[in-house]
């Protein structure tokens, strides 16, 4: 079900909700790039309900910035907090927005403690990745690492897209998390 989300700026920010059970929000990759977990979304329709959304100023959320990681983080909390109350097409990459981001990134990692406020999030976290993922596995690593509160599962034989890759593999060891954290959710 689609939903209409506003951010606090009333930027329109593309979202959807879709199956029952506990909330799991889906965050694709970027910055610049839009949702493409639909197919995540309805392997996992009957063990959660999905929250999924197209960052600001990508696919089919309103073109228009700031693209700032406080910006970017405060429309996620809008998201979720909208879908608390209540085949992806191409759309296109959207450059600058994957700049301003990653540049604002690169300043934080090198002038911020952001592993130590990644350390000190109270709320479980689930990392799958693929063995065969192309990407660094130190990014991983280091995510892992920094929050204290996670879990990995490395998806033997699976590259970027483990949902795709092994999708009964992904499902199993999502829906084990869920049912290992259902009570952290009722909290």
């Amino acid at each position: 079900m689609a939903l209409d989300v506003r951010a606090d700026d009333d930027c329109h920010l593309w979202t959807e909700q879709a199956g029952a059970g506990p909330p799991l929000v889906l965050c694709h990759g970027g910055p610049g790039l839009w949702d493409y977990l639909d197919p995540v979304a309805r392997l996992l329709e009957p063990h959660a309900r999905t929250i999924r959304w197209d960052q600001r100023g990508c696919g089919r959320s309103q073109r228009r910035g700031p693209y700032r990681v406080a910006r970017f983080v405060a429309d996620h909390g809008t998201a979720l907090r909208h879908a608390e109350d209540m085949a992806t097409p191409w759309l296109g990459i959207n450059h600058d927005c994957n700049r301003a981001i990653n540049a604002e990134v690169k300043q934080e990692l090198a002038t911020t403690e952001m592993a130590g406020q990644c350390r000190a999030l109270d709320l479980p976290v689930l990392i799958v990745d693929g063995t065969e993922d192309i990407r660094p596995r130190w990014a991983v690593d280091s995510l892992h690492e920094a929050l204290t509160n996670s879990q990995r599962v490395s998806l033997a034989g699976a590259g970027h897209s483990p949902w795709v890759e092994s999708p009964d593999d992904f499902r199993r060891a999502v829906t084990t998390f869920l049912t290992q954290h259902a009570t952290d959710v009722a909290r």
